[in-house]
């Protein structure tokens, strides 16, 4: 698993998956996640100026990686540009948080969006730290992806703290981050084993 520079830039699993699957990847997840916050929105009977800054965060998400997916493979692209996604998703995140939603009805536990957020967050650090090594040091690379969607995890819930209508919980951090960022470790685990299979 290496990052090649020259006429073909790749970033393989095993020299299979292809930059430019990786970005396909990345802009399904951004148009879904866009989807989704729009979906929850009326469901939840919300007014849409609420999720109207994230939901263009999320579809600006969709439109660069559509554009990163056609230069993928350029050579003029470095290692930096698996960040994108990290840092624009953080931000997705920390601006969903940084309102109280008033005369929202939920149907269902808003924590579950915890889930959904860190498994998404945590899919992106896995291919931002591809260079780690998950071949020659998969516990420093496991590791470093926990690691990180906890830190977050705890940065967001100190902002919600000096959020208006908004509270800190250590306890999301452990039992809906923590295991939100794991799940997105393991469905890169699930891609790299089919794309291994095939």
């Amino acid at each position: 698993m290496q990052y090649e520079a020259g006429a073909r830039t790749v970033v393989s699993l095993d020299n299979r998956l292809s930059s430019r699957t990786i970005w396909a990847i990345i802009c399904i997840l951004f148009g879904a996640q866009a989807v989704g916050a729009v979906a929850v929105q009326h469901l939840f009977r919300m007014d849409l100026r609420q999720v109207y800054f994230p939901v263009c965060l999320l579809l600006s998400g969709c439109a660069v990686s559509a554009l990163f997916r056609v230069f993928a493979e350029s050579g003029r692209l470095g290692r930096w540009q698996w960040w994108i996604p990290v840092f624009l998703f953080g931000f997705v995140i920390f601006t969903l948080s940084n309102r109280s939603y008033p005369g929202a009805m939920p149907v269902f536990s808003p924590k579950v969006f915890h889930l959904v957020e860190y498994a998404t967050l945590g899919l992106f650090l896995c291919f931002a730290l591809l260079p780690v090594g998950i071949e020659n040091r998969p516990t420093v690379f496991f590791s470093s992806v926990l690691l990180l969607g906890i830190l977050f995890g705890a940065f967001d819930e100190l902002h919600q703290a000096f959020t208006p209508g908004r509270h800190a919980s250590i306890f999301d951090v452990f039992f809906w981050d923590f295991p939100g960022t794991a799940i997105g470790l393991g469905i890169f685990l699930v891609i790299r084993r089919l794309d291994r299979d095939h």
